[in-house]
């Protein structure tokens, strides 16, 4: 039976699974993300492979943050990373486990999730769209997903959403931040822990009148992103993934602030058709199963690992 390892590197943690082909878990774990230097990553990345005994395995599949060269396996930039900007991930492992290595952009792998057993299973045009530190998305035309020609496509955290604010909290990274909007509740109300999300919604529920202000601008903010990508791709479906996403309110309120914002503008709500907004299937492993689905994708049509220094 073939066994592949999966992991999702993020900024504050490393996630890993043990897959079979079918995509069962058959074990996982995370450790705590080392962000001193690659050396101290690495030796970390090198330990998650070793427990799960490489000899074993029939490949890695990676996500992480940041632009990804698919053919090269090179990473740009690296998100709250810096230091893997220009690290040919793929290169390293293969190098060092003589193993099949597949690295994807995290925003991508979790579009791959739901293109392979979620929300965007036979699905010609859609979206995910991943809430988090800033807003991740995979965009899927024709069926398949969108790279684009310098690899960013979907990179939804550099859309300008406001030019009347001060250079960064124009674009989408920040105002579409749900970490942001968390902290902002939680710094409304003295809550100590800024981070702590199921606090925030605790708050929001209470009907807090700012609390709830500014979960509407924020939802309101994701509505915007929506509305303006319906305009460009004519999309079937969105589905919203992300840490906070199982919160009820989320979907439901960000469905409401989209059809205000269809409403604004009668014209415009009479020419543009309301795409359907739904909550992805997978929350906190979308990316491990994204990026198990690129590695088979690799494996099935034998593209081998491009080593180009």
């Amino acid at each position: 039976m073939s066994h592949y390892l999966s992991v999702d590197i993020g900024g504050t943690n490393i996630k890993y699974a043990l897959f079979d082909h079918s995509g069962n878990i058959l074990n996982k774990g995370k450790v705590v993300t080392p962000k001193e230097n690659l050396t101290q990553f690495l030796n970390s990345l090198f330990k998650i492979v070793e427990r799960n005994k490489p000899e074993s395995l029939t490949g890695i599949g990676i996500s992480v943050p940041g632009k990804v060269d698919t053919q090269t396996q090179t990473i740009y930039f690296g998100g709250a990373l810096p230091f893997l900007n220009r690290v040919k991930l793929g290169k390293i492992i293969k190098a060092k486990y003589n193993l099949e290595v597949n690295v994807e952009n995290d925003g991508k792998a979790a579009a791959l999730a739901e293109m392979w057993l979620g929300e965007m299973k036979g699905v010609s045009a859609g979206a995910v769209l991943v809430l988090g530190t800033a807003i991740g998305s995979g965009l899927i035309v024709g069926g398949d997903l969108q790279r684009g020609s310098h690899y960013q496509a979907g990179e939804l955290s550099f859309m300008k959403l406001n030019g009347s604010k001060p250079y960064a909290e124009s674009y989408a990274g920040f105002r579409a931040s749900a970490v942001q909007m968390i902290s902002s509740i939680n710094k409304l109300v003295k809550y100590p822990d800024l981070t702590d999300g199921i606090h925030a919604f605790e708050v929001i529920n209470s009907d807090n009148k700012q609390a709830k202000e500014i979960f509407d601008e924020y939802c309101y903010n994701i509505a915007m992103i929506i509305q303006n990508i319906q305009a460009v791709i004519d999309l079937e479906k969105i589905a919203i993934g992300g840490g906070i996403s199982p919160q009820p309110l989320v979907i439901e309120n960000i469905r409401y602030q989209y059809m205000k914002i269809l409403d604004e503008v009668p014209f415009i709500g009479k020419m543009i058709t309301p795409v359907k907004i739904v909550k992805a299937k997978f929350d906190s492993e979308a990316n491990l199963y994204g990026a198990l689905y690129a590695l088979l994708t690799r494996l099935d049509r034998d593209l081998p690992l491009k080593l180009i220094d």
